[in-house]
């Protein structure tokens, strides 16, 4: 049996996969008022965010992730997305090199070349 925390979080998930962002906001929301350690749920409420458009309070969701878990790489992954979003090119090429320290993952390493090459361009 999941518990009342992973039910909100699952419907907020389907909520995002409807494109139903504010729905999902709310049921993420709901989620870490059962459980505020649910890094999961605070990774995806700072996703919805970014899509948003709303990229500090997104940042402020993965940092509160990793101070729960440091070695989360989705959230270390997800905020150097929204970094770059920023323009924050030196902070968010650090979150991939941290994600890499971590575990070898493709995503962070083609973000971190996307970004070197773009700078290089400059």
């Amino acid at each position: 049996m999941i518990d009342e925390s992973m039910m909100w979080f699952i419907r907020g998930n389907e909520f995002c996969r409807l494109n139903m962002f504010k729905e999902a906001l709310e049921c993420y929301d709901k989620a870490l008022e059962i459980n505020p350690m649910f890094v999961e749920a605070l990774n995806n409420k700072g996703l919805v965010l970014k899509r948003l458009g709303m990229y500090t309070e997104a940042i402020e969701c993965f940092n509160k992730a990793l101070k729960i878990n440091p070695r989360y790489t989705k959230a270390l992954n997800n905020k150097g997305i929204v970094l770059y979003k920023l323009k924050r090119f030196k902070e968010a090429i650090e979150c991939f090199e941290r994600v890499l320290e971590i575990e070898e993952n493709y995503i962070a390493r083609y973000n971190m070349n996307l970004i070197m090459k773009l700078l290089n361009k400059e």
